[in-house]
């Protein structure tokens, strides 16, 4: 049977639709996966002997119209030891860029 290029085309429409349509569905990320990862990334830079074991999100403070800080702790650990720390990511929401990340050591 031959198709003409009409619905060949017609056909890669659909079958395009199938891998595309389904792939974006649950893309969307928190609002805090973006200053999560910054807080990752400044953690193994200051700690890059350690091994990050487990990671949470603490929250999010609103400080002003341009200064909001996203908290998180992280468990490090390295021979055996665990090092507990919490990260502070503070942004500017109406540029949506990264202002500082701040490191504290916690037990």
């Amino acid at each position: 049977m031959k198709y003409n290029n009409g619905f060949k085309l017609a056909m890669l429409l659909v079958m395009a639709a199938f891998f595309v349509i389904p792939a974006n569905i649950g893309l969307a990320q928190p609002e805090y996966a973006k200053w999560g990862q910054a807080a990752v990334n400044e953690v193994k830079s200051e700690y890059p002997d350690y091994e990050l074991k487990d990671y949470s999100y603490d929250g999010k403070v609103v400080i002003s119209d341009e200064r909001e800080q996203f908290t998180f702790t992280m468990t490090l650990e390295k021979n055996g030891e665990s090092q507990k720390v919490k990260a502070y990511v503070l942004t500017n929401p109406q540029t949506e860029e990264q202002i500082e990340v701040s490191l504290e050591e916690i037990e």
